[in-house]
């Protein structure tokens, strides 16, 4: 899994986030000497996927387009990428901030026996944007309302390097052909089978094969606990119908 390091020494740079919106997104600040390190700078986003930067890009110091990480409110993501897409075009920065991307992708969702397409973010909390680095870019980017911070160490931009960016856009481009299933049910659920030969029956989800798209269901057969397996679309986790 791709990782971003982000490093949030001083609260007071979190945009006016307060204590409890800092709790809420997880934001852990360190006080130890070992903070001064790069390399011991963490920020722990609970139950998010975190993004790695390593050493400094070259690009930052020659003032050239890169790729940078910024640390947004989850959820809000679509509102700042419009905000800013606007402020870079009132303002004419068009050639010094020239993508700001969300990555997404396609996810096939099971539900009661119906399949689902849907488009979700996979990196909820953070967005890329291209751009040169400097005081106007910096300014647009700390200033956009609900932005928390760049993504570096003590809060300062930090280019990513050209494989950190490719594995995020080549996850991108995947995600335009490739849909990844996610299915409602965990081992151990009860499901109700709604289609085929064993219609109508309930039972308990044993296993479950993603790449074949297929679940072993433990259901009673004449008194006896029995395997079956099924499609994924043959079954509900709505056992009261």
């Amino acid at each position: 899994m791709l990782s971003i390091t982000a490093c949030f020494r001083n609260p007071n740079r979190l945009g006016g986030v307060g204590a409890r919106e800092r709790a809420d997104y997880g934001v852990f600040y360190e006080a130890s000497s070992a903070a001064k390190d790069p390399r011991n700078c963490t920020s722990h986003i609970k139950g998010k996927p975190i993004l790695v930067t390593s050493s400094p890009d070259t690009s930052t110091a020659t003032g050239e387009i890169a790729w940078y990480v910024i640390h947004v409110f989850t959820g809000q993501e679509e509102k700042i990428r419009s905000f800013l897409l606007e402020e870079v075009k009132r303002l004419h920065l068009d050639e010094s901030i020239t993508q700001v991307l969300i990555p997404k992708e396609d996810v096939i969702e099971m539900r009661d026996g119906k399949k689902k397409t849907k488009t979700r973010v996979f990196f909820p909390g953070y967005m890329l944007v291209e751009m040169k680095l400097d005081k106007a870019t910096e300014h647009l980017i700390l200033n956009t309302p609900q932005v928390i911070n760049f993504v570096g160490p003590k809060n300062r931009p930090q280019a990513l390097r050209k494989s950190e960016v490719d594995r995020i856009l080549g996850r991108v481009d995947q995600g335009k052909g490739t849909q990844v299933i996610e299915v409602p049910f965990e081992l151990g659920d009860s499901i109700k089978v709604i289609d085929g030969p064993f219609k109508d029956f309930t039972g308990v989800v044993r296993d479950i094969n993603l790449e074949k798209r297929k679940v072993k269901v433990m259901v009673s057969i004449f008194g006896r606990s029995t395997p079956i397996e099924l499609d994924f679309l043959q079954i509900s986790t709505d056992i009261s119908t």
